[in-house]
């Protein structure tokens, strides 16, 4: 699957793939380490990703290995566009949805369309990650408590309990850019 990777997105310059070595002990949300690091080309903010879609991204690096924060967590926010209807938000986790695996899409316009079963992916806006990659399904869609936004609960593509492999985006078109100005 990771050939598939380089087939759709002939921009994309990723590692070879790297293996789970263990999980951070006591983080609810999933993180993990793997079995490369700066030798072989990783830096701190590089999107992490299987064949199905977003893992997370690179953390800390030391020379043979790095730390993966998962997109369960809230330290990490994406930007993120429904597939169907474009509808845009931010997919940022939280403890309650991260206890299920599941992950949410907020600062939603409160007239957005999203359903169940649509797919979110990767809006590219900030340098961080490449468009179009596969965050996740909507599994569930309401308005948030002040009424001010819309959200949407995403369950992620990429089983993250069951993680063996993955490879890191060392490189794409846009990486770094500041989309801001």
């Amino acid at each position: 699957k990771f050939l598939g990777i380089k087939e759709e997105h002939p921009d994309f310059v990723h590692s070879a793939p790297c293996h789970l070595i263990s999980y951070v002990t006591n983080d609810p949300y999933g993180a993990f380490v793997i079995d490369r690091g700066r030798e072989d080309g990783i830096s701190v903010n590089d999107p992490v990703m299987t064949g199905e879609g977003l893992v997370g991204v690179i953390t800390e690096v030391a020379d043979s290995y790095a730390t993966v924060r998962t997109v369960l967590s809230p330290d990490l926010s994406i930007g993120a566009v429904c597939n169907r209807t474009k509808d845009t938000g931010i997919v940022e986790g939280n403890l309650h949805y991260a206890a299920d695996g599941k992950t949410k899409m907020i600062y939603m316009d409160k007239a957005m369309t999203m359903q169940q079963g649509d797919l979110v992916i990767t809006a590219g806006s900030s340098g961080l990650f490449p468009r179009g990659c596969v965050i996740g399904n909507v599994v569930e869609t309401g308005m948030e408590e002040s009424g001010l936004s819309a959200y949407a609960v995403i369950q992620p593509a990429v089983n993250l309990e069951r993680i063996t492999s993955v490879v890191v985006l060392l490189d794409f078109n846009g990486k770094g850019a500041d989309y801001d100005n």
